[in-house]
């Protein structure tokens, strides 16, 4: 069979790369006419089977990407642990890394992709965010008491207002196809909603498309709580109201573990929430505490004191005011990324002499941003902890960069986005590092991650690839061996 001129053919009839490319896929499974699966070579151009570079660019892959074998070269492999091959090779295969090791040498009949002097890095890892999820439906208004009329002693049953434990993020799945958070080196993040003092369990999940089947790596991550409520009309509408109602759930999860019973006859719908809680009160997830003042730090650790349960800091600006007790504790944090900008140390040019800010205001101000932007330098060493987007993937690498222009070691910042957020989650038998037997997450970079030069060139996930840089030169350089 003559596969150029079909693929030219396949071509003229497209009008399009993109077209051709799942045409190509088409012939290839149709076909058992490709020599180098995973790989179709006409007018000695590689093109990856199914997938055109602009389709991977976008995010907008196919529903079946394939999970070939292939071996890169790269001038630096960081393998996440803080140790490094310079050069490297990575061998994967169904999904899996299968092989690491230093040089250059390749396994005979293994396709290579030579990725010159990229560097190769474990996908990074978003801590928390919202991003990727249905919208959370409000709640529900069955049984709320007047409390116009009367307040009895059981109104937090019927009204829950910010307690959804059971909203699992896990079947709220909706990740965007545009290339985001591929472009900030990000393949897997905690999933969670943000909405309400209880705002669901927690889901570790690999951001590829819908159509691509197990993407969930850890089903519950945690259950997401905060000393914030929701907006509107009902109990608790202060912060006092907030912690009562934290604890009077947490105390009913607990005598549900053990064995009391808190309702007669049908089951009431609030009970879900409580059967949700049931891993948190067991110590089998963690609770993921959004708490940024050293009082709500304080106030969160307590509840966990409380209750016994696990717990992780979410956000922690002030953080480094009580490293001490997180440090014994043992408790991890999830601090932004982004650190945004220095407050001024001047009033704007034309300033009314009225209007002014005290200078001792404004250098106060400069320092307490200070403090909070080096918060993980004070950190590092004492207190384990990874970086979330907060939604926003766009900032996630920038945030990244100027932490470590503030300070914080390059080396140390890499660990914490791969390896050490999949230890605060319990997923490091599965990814964070470079290690066979691990999934294939991997992300390459033109230079260390570290530059504001470097761009994310490719990415894999689960053996996937997802991502491609329309310019790259690696994405011509794949051969047999």
């Amino acid at each position: 069979m003559d596969f150029s001129r079909i693929v030219t053919a396949s071509y003229f009839m497209t009008n399009s790369w993109t077209q051709l490319s799942y045409a190509m896929l088409y012939l290839y499974l149709s076909f058992d006419i490709v020599v180098m699966k995973g790989f179709l070579f006409s007018f000695g151009i590689p093109l990856l089977v199914g997938i055109s570079s602009s389709s991977l660019a976008q995010g907008q892959a196919p529903a079946s990407l394939p999970q070939d074998q292939l071996a890169l070269i790269a001038r630096r492999v960081e393998i996440g642990d803080g140790t490094s091959l310079a050069p490297g090779v990575v061998v994967i295969s169904g999904g899996k890394i299968v092989s690491v090791s230093p040089g250059r040498s390749t396994p005979t009949g293994v396709p290579v992709l030579d990725l010159g002097d990229s560097v190769l890095t474990p996908g990074f890892i978003d801590g928390f965010t919202g991003r990727g999820l249905r919208s959370q439906p409000a709640a529900a208004e069955v049984a709320r008491p007047n409390t116009g009329v009367d307040a009895p002693n059981t109104m937090w049953i019927a009204n829950r207002k910010g307690i959804s434990a059971e909203y699992l993020a896990k079947d709220q799945l909706q990740i965007p196809s545009d290339p985001a958070t591929s472009l900030a080196g990000i393949t897997t993040a905690v999933l969670c909603s943000s909405r309400g003092s209880i705002r669901g369990t927690a889901a570790l999940v690999d951001l590829m498309p819908e159509a691509i089947e197990n993407r969930v790596v850890l089903p519950n991550a945690g259950v997401a709580f905060s000393f914030r409520s929701i907006p509107g009309a009902g109990y608790p509408s202060n912060l006092l109201g907030v912690i009562a109602l934290l604890r009077q759930v947490l105390t009913d999860a607990t005598s549900l573990r053990d064995g009391v019973s808190l309702w007669e006859g049908a089951k009431p719908s609030w009970a879900a929430t409580l059967e949700a809680l049931q891993p948190v009160v067991k110590r089998e997830a963690p609770v993921i505490f959004e708490a940024n003042f050293a009082r709500e730090i304080d106030r969160a650790l307590d509840l966990s004191e409380e209750f016994q349960f696990k717990v992780i800091i979410l956000g922690g600006r002030d953080s480094s005011a009580v490293v001490s007790r997180l440090s014994t504790a043992k408790v991890p944090l999830i601090l932004s990324a982004a650190v945004g900008s220095p407050p001024s140390l001047t009033d704007p040019d034309g300033t009314p002499e009225q209007d002014r800010q005290p200078a001792a205001y404004r250098q106060e101000r400069r320092d307490r941003w200070q403090e909070q932007a080096t918060n993980a330098s004070a950190l590092a060493g004492k207190v384990p902890f990874c970086f979330s987007s907060e939604g926003a993937p766009q900032n996630f690498l920038a945030g990244i960069r100027e932490r470590i222009r503030l300070g914080l070691a390059p080396e140390v910042a890499l660990r914490s986005l791969t390896l050490d957020a999949a230890k605060i989650f319990g997923a490091e038998a599965l990814l964070g590092s470079i290690q066979a037997g691990k999934k294939a997450n991997l992300v390459v970079f033109s230079g260390s991650f570290d530059l504001s030069t470097s761009r994310v060139t490719h990415v894999w996930i689960d053996g996937r690839p997802v991502f491609r840089e329309t310019t790259s030169p690696a994405s011509a350089v794949v051969t047999r061996r």
